[in-house]
């Protein structure tokens, strides 16, 4: 990765943000000069492997050149092109893959001269071509055929053959073994690339020698993953063409795409209350993979805590923001249910006495020893209130307590019930 610095100069009205960098990029002055280095495993099984091919390139050339040409054989390769027609630079993309060739060209052309940022991704699972120029998606067309070279070679400027060689300066190349997401492009075109990074099958910052300078001890390109050094071929390594020269790359800073994130969230489901009237769900709860193209900085739903009071449904948002602050919501609904049972006590056996009119009566509370809910009790019921001559004796009363959402309990105890009135005698 080549150092670079972003100067910011803060203004009234905007931000002007200036990337300046030192390193070096190769000048290729479209004869026979151009890079060879063993071709990397990625591109052994292009039908099944996702590839990105990242680089910065500036065309200075008349013909139809090659930007990058990966052949394992004549039925399955990889290529980047590039032309001019009508003063602008076309650009073309090639995958074959066992023979099924899958082609794109750009609808608008490139400025002639101007270093671009260009990426070429292949989907291998749906056979796409996706083109992405200075971090924008470009409109596509049919890019035709093409021509095949040299089996089990990688190129850099030329067909692997050496042939069709391109004119221009190239720098920051890249291969990877994914279908690279676009802000990771994005990020890669303004900072450079960490040559640790997983899924990196190749990087080459051309950051060597001097640029104009004398550089013919220079004998290959070096790969900062160390897996595909490159070897230099016909480059003159002297002068102001076909040598390493002072890099244009990262001389404009590319804006992000401003994409909104894509939030989630499961199907409605229910959750119960515990034994003291609560429940908590958290944003894995609910998000059922949300995501953005340049990642998501935060989730978050609008309701953790539920209480007796949230019994019943209950809608909840989630709440996803992407990196550069975008944010999107989606909402599902919680059903709060209450299925414990009160805890019904009663007291210990109680005697009553009948009265004059031979009756006696009891109320609930007269039963009731402190029956608990984990939400509220809405009812008290005894099935037996009143008692005469006929309950003399021991009977067995049922407390039965009722919480608000019509989970209920039980309990009993022996109501003893006693006449202790003497008769009334009356004579004649």
């Amino acid at each position: 990765m080549k150092k670079h610095y972003l100067l910011v100069f803060s203004l009234i009205c905007c931000t002007v943000v200036f990337a300046q960098n030192p390193g070096n990029s190769l000048q290729f002055d479209g004869g026979l000069n151009h890079v060879t280095a063993n071709l990397p495993a990625v591109f052994d099984d292009i039908p099944n492997n996702d590839i990105t091919v990242e680089t910065q390139v500036r065309y200075t050339g008349l013909g139809f050149t090659r930007v990058f040409f990966a052949q394992k054989d004549a039925n399955n390769y990889f290529n980047i092109s590039m032309t001019r027609f009508s003063g602008q630079v076309e650009l073309y993309v090639y995958v074959s893959a066992v023979s099924n060739v899958y082609s794109v060209r750009i609808i608008n052309g490139l400025n002639l001269g101007q270093n671009h940022h260009i990426a070429a991704r292949w989907t291998a699972a749906t056979a796409t071509i996706d083109v992405f120029i200075d971090g924008q998606p470009a409109g596509v067309t049919f890019g035709g055929d093409s021509s095949t070279g040299t089996n089990n070679v990688m190129t850099i400027g030329a067909r692997s053959d050496g042939s069709q060689s391109f004119n221009g300066e190239i720098d920051e190349l890249a291969i990877w073994n994914e279908a690279r997401l676009l802000c990771l492009l994005v990020q890669d075109a303004n900072a450079g690339i960490d040559s640790t990074e997983t899924n990196l099958a190749a990087y080459y910052t051309f950051n060597q020698g001097i640029a104009g300078g004398d550089n013919t001890g220079i004998m290959t390109l070096t790969d900062a993953t160390g897996n595909s050094p490159g070897i230099l071929q016909n480059f003159a390594l002297s002068g102001n063409t076909s040598n390493f020269v002072t890099s244009q790359a990262f001389s404009t800073v590319i804006q992000a795409p401003n994409t909104n994130p894509i939030a989630i969230c499961k199907p409605p489901f229910t959750i119960q209350l515990d034994a003291n009237g609560e429940a908590i769900i958290t944003v894995n709860d609910i998000d059922d993979g949300s995501f953005d193209p340049c990642g998501v900085a935060s989730t978050s739903i609008d309701k953790t805590n539920f209480t007796c009071d949230d019994v019943g449904p209950n809608t909840v948002t989630l709440t996803v923001t992407a990196t550069n602050g975008n944010t999107a919501i989606c909402t599902t609904i919680v059903t709060v249910e209450d299925t414990i049972d009160p805890v019904a006590l009663c007291v210990a056996p109680i005697t009553i006495q009948l009265d004059a009119n031979g009756l006696a009566n009891i109320t609930p509370g007269m039963i009731d020893n402190g029956s608990t809910d984990n939400c509220n009790i809405a009812s008290l019921i005894l099935d037996i209130t009143q008692f005469t001559c006929a309950d003399i004796g021991d009977n067995t009363v049922t407390l039965t307590v009722t919480d608000t959402n019509g989970n209920t309990a039980t309990c009993t105890t022996i109501v003893t019930v006693e006449d202790t009135l003497d008769p009334i005698a009356v004579c004649v």
